[in-house]
């Protein structure tokens, strides 16, 4: 199983508040992973968008934990996340 994702470099500031972005995808039947989300010392939301269709409850959305977002998805999907908060 694998999960794999990536980050933009350029991050988008708001004062003291910042937006990143990356991709992500998830492979031999994974249904997620953990994003470990770089140049944020407090995530204050995020968001996914999957190129699949939820497959039960819980698909297609997100956990954060510190600065570590958990991707909920339908297997082998892939797709877009965000995040902001306030900047490292």
């Amino acid at each position: 199983m694998a999960f794999t994702y990536t980050q933009d470099e350029r991050p988008t500031a708001l004062g003291n508040l910042a937006m990143v972005f990356g991709t992500f995808t998830s492979t031999d039947g994974d249904t997620g992973g953990d994003v470990e989300i770089a140049g944020l010392r407090t995530i204050l939301g995020a968001g996914l968008f999957s190129d699949q269709a939820a497959a039960g409850p819980g698909d297609n959305g997100q956990v954060i934990v510190g600065t570590t977002m958990t991707v909920l998805t339908a297997p082998d999907a892939a797709g877009k996340w965000f995040a902001f908060g306030v900047r490292a």
